[in-house]
């Protein structure tokens, strides 16, 4: 039967509610509401889950740290501090090393900066082995990594890294033999030598480098025939080289284990006696005309001593 209320069956909507189910129509609407809540939350919760699964924050201001990118990490093992020579050598070593773990797992995971870390790789293992050296310490891990750099680097036909690993290991060779000259080291540093081409040693700095730690192999070494053997295969590569300032290098490298004596009297010549002083000076006569001197800073040393016997020593000896 039609109501003639249109508004009756609304109006009534709150009673009928109560009558059929036993509660009140507020109630209900307050239930549905907390349902419709909940449901709404759980959703919202599994789409951030699932954002935060494939790395995508679910609200786009919001900031998610990835810690630095390979090409910051790339930035970092090119860079030490300014005072790292100032550093203690257990100090130079924990950096050195903290660096090369860096650049390794960058050589090992990135395509894009792999061959990027591999050549800042090699200048860090080059120091740190010359550390190892100086310290005394085991720096035989550090040379199987360089052989192996070098054999990659051979493998590619990068000639030029295979010259920088071949020159780091000479240096620290040859570094060994100023704290210990036992056969095997003057072996491997000979061979270490033998490994460099002439024209790849064009960096000055380089070679003074090498230059010093072959002048204190000739001082202190135990060894001395040994020594001048070494002197002399390493004068031979560095005479050869098409840089100027290392060719120069390389003759003063030769005249030395020679002119050796020569040398430290030079720098003051011995409180000794007129016939010491006078056997002195007729051994550098001879020892020009056997083998005259090839570099400039041999010619030096000769005057120098000419100018104290003449200005210096007594009449007789002169």
């Amino acid at each position: 039967m039609h109501d003639p209320n249109p508004n009756g069956f609304f109006a009534n909507l709150p009673k009928r509610v109560f009558d059929l189910t036993g509660f009140r129509l507020g109630d209900i609407l307050k239930l549905v509401a907390v349902v419709l809540a909940a449901v709404v939350g759980i959703g919202y919760i599994v789409l951030y889950a699932d954002g935060e699964k494939d790395g995508e924050p679910s609200d786009p201001n919001t900031v998610i740290s990835r810690g630095p990118s390979d090409e910051e990490k790339l930035r970092d093992i090119s860079q030490l501090p300014g005072q790292f020579s100032n550093l203690q050598p257990v100090e130079q070593l924990g950096l050195l090393s903290s660096k090369i773990e860096l650049g390794e797992e960058l050589a090992n995971t990135s395509d894009e900066f792999k061959e990027q870390a591999i050549e800042q790789l090699v200048p860090l293992y080059g120091a740190r082995c010359n550390i190892e050296e100086s310290t005394g310490m085991d720096s035989e891990q550090t040379y199987l990594r360089i052989a192996g750099l070098r054999q990659e680097a051979l493998a590619a036909g990068n000639s030029k890294r295979v010259a920088t690993l071949d020159f780091y290991r000479a240096l620290a060779a040859t570094n060994r033999l100023t704290l210990r000259g036992e056969r095997a080291d003057f072996r491997f540093a000979t061979d270490a030598v033998l490994s460099l081409e002439s024209k790849n040693l064009t960096n000055p700095s380089e070679a003074t480098k090498l230059f010093a730690y072959a002048i204190r192999v000739q001082q202190y070494s135990p060894d001395p025939s040994s020594a001048k053997i070494f002197l002399s295969i390493l004068a031979d590569k560095m005479s050869g080289s098409p840089e100027p300032q290392v060719s120069k290098i390389g003759r003063s490298l030769e005249d030395y284990p020679k002119y050796h004596p020569f040398y430290e009297a030079a720098m003051e010549l011995p409180d000794s006696s007129r016939e010491a002083r006078l056997q002195l000076y007729k051994d550098l006569f001879a020892l020009i005309k056997d083998s005259p001197p090839r570099s400039a800073a041999t010619y030096k040393i000769i005057v120098r001593l000419l100018d104290r016997l003449v200005n210096r020593a007594d009449v007789n000896t002169a």
